[in-house]
């Protein structure tokens, strides 16, 4: 059995935004993913969303897409949480949008597969 956990994206204070590493979830059943956000400065607020590619490993500009109904808001300190079965693409990455403040965020992504 295949399994994940990687950190998605590690610790950094976002401004205006911010995008993961591409994460290989080939042979993987389900996801799940946690993000930390902390107060770094001001009245932090923005979103997160996840994003799929369908395309093959080393495609040198691989096309994004949003998954559905991924978006996430946040205005001050939480934990965001997603969680996916079936998951039948073999890229995902996060992208944080921060429209107030400075947000620390730090992402996590666990999985099981074959």
């Amino acid at each position: 059995m295949r399994i994940l956990n990687d950190l998605l994206l590690p610790t950094q204070s976002v401004t205006s935004s911010a995008t993961s590493v591409t994460q290989d979830v080939q042979h993987i059943y389900a996801i799940d993913v946690m993000a930390s956000v902390t107060v770094v400065s001001g009245t932090i607020a923005g979103s997160i969303k996840l994003q799929k590619s369908d395309d093959p490993a080393g495609t040198a500009s691989p096309v994004w897409f949003d998954i559905a109904n991924s978006s996430q808001s946040f205005s001050g300190a939480t934990t965001l949480n997603w969680a996916y079965a079936d998951v039948a693409y073999p890229f995902v990455r996060a992208v944080v949008t921060v429209s107030s403040g400075t947000a620390g965020v730090t992402m996590r992504i666990n999985g099981k597969g074959a």
